[in-house]
């Protein structure tokens, strides 16, 4: 199923700091297993790699499982990052590389009281 929509989605443009905070992520700890070094790069996003990394971790408990993880709430935040930005009519903004997300800083007031 995901990687149905990612061929649907095609290139995003959250995909260059998306990479970016993966690879730092990591980079963290230290070496990879073969099936994950391509995280390292930190230049180009590969969703279907990311979707088949994600499948042969699931459920393992493992490090690597834990840095999946930790990359899809990455990805989240700075999707959602992005669609503020649109939503607001800023320029796309999506956060910084290091997790600083731009909408978890904003103020109950900025989003309607919600």
């Amino acid at each position: 199923n995901s990687k149905y929509w990612w061929h649907r989605v095609g290139d995003h443009p959250i995909f260059p700091k998306l990479a970016e905070r993966a690879a730092q992520l990591a980079g963290a700890l230290g070496e990879l297993p073969q099936q994950a070094t391509w995280l390292c790069d930190g230049k180009y996003w590969q969703p279907f790699a990311f979707v088949d990394l994600c499948a042969s971790v699931r459920g393992t408990g493992s490090t690597l499982e834990t840095l999946c993880q930790q990359i899809q709430l990455a990805e989240w935040q700075l999707l959602f990052d992005h669609c503020y930005s649109l939503a607001v009519g800023a320029e796309a903004e999506t956060g910084d590389a290091a997790g600083n997300s731009r909408t978890s800083n904003v103020s109950k007031a900025e989003r309607g009281g919600r």
